[in-house]
């Protein structure tokens, strides 16, 4: 809803991009959502049997999502000026930034949990020993 309200004026209006561009980048990015992210995810949701569900599996998905969203944008932006080249360098470096964050923060996240989970599983064993 707020992309048609804000994003569809400013890139129609604004940028001159359009309708029929906007409308298929929309259109290809409800179905990734629909066909690839929200079984994915839904498959590492919280159940009876998983208590905590799959923390690493949801980081993953919406990592890749929304990479995957990111650089389609990007393409798009590419191919509606694709003479210029300004904008063929900033998509460029826009699209590698979008894979650089998609490997480093997944990582980096993934890092950070498994040192607090060992920084409290520690503690509670310091708490454990006789004195």
């Amino acid at each position: 809803m707020i992309f048609v309200v804000v994003g569809l004026p400013v890139f129609y209006a604004g940028f001159k991009v359009p309708i029929s561009k906007i409308a298929s980048f929309v259109g290809i990015c409800c179905a990734i959502q629909v066909v690839v992210f929200a079984p994915w995810l839904l498959s590492a949701r919280i159940t009876p049997q998983r208590s905590e569900g799959s923390f690493t599996h949801r980081l993953i998905v919406t990592t890749v999502f929304t990479t995957a969203v990111t650089i389609l944008f990007f393409y798009y932006l590419r191919r509606s000026r694709p003479e210029d080249p300004g904008t063929r360098e900033f998509t460029l470096i826009s699209m590698g930034v979008a894979l650089v964050f998609a490997i480093l923060y997944p990582t980096i996240k993934l890092y950070l949990v498994s040192r607090r989970e060992k920084d409290s599983t520690s503690v509670i064993n310091h708490h454990e020993e006789p004195h």
